[in-house]
């Protein structure tokens, strides 16, 4: 969200931070992969550029070649049935752009590993 990335990445180093967080200024790591990698030659070790945000097991390979990066964020997420027993259909905690109100989200040790075996293809 920084007016400039790169002197906002040399203040962070400046301030001793040592990993920063990154979609490349983009809804996603793969549409931001090409500012990712300019920071990661920027930063030449001095600190982490770690990209997130949209990484898949289809899309690691991709972004690990295009970023150059050497550490990488993302959730794993899959989708499931809320144990919860009663469930009222009328009212939507959170208004009618949120996700069904019977389902939660959680990281699948099955997807982590998809997208770490990828990652090495």
């Amino acid at each position: 969200m920084t007016r400039d990335p790169h002197a906002a990445l040399e203040q962070l180093i400046e301030l001793g931070v040592h990993r920063v967080l990154t979609s490349g200024q983009e809804v996603s790591v793969l549409e931001g992969a090409p500012l990712i990698a300019d920071l990661v030659r920027r930063a030449a070790g001095r600190i982490v550029v770690m990209p997130g945000g949209g990484i898949t097991p289809r899309n690691i390979a991709r972004i690990v070649e295009e970023t150059g990066a050497d550490e990488y964020h993302f959730a794993a997420l899959v989708s499931s049935d809320s144990p919860a027993v009663h469930r009222n259909p009328a009212p939507l905690m959170g208004g009618s752009l949120s996700r069904p109100e019977y389902e939660r989200s959680g990281t699948s040790g099955a997807l982590v590993g998809q997208v770490l075996a990828a990652a090495r293809a």
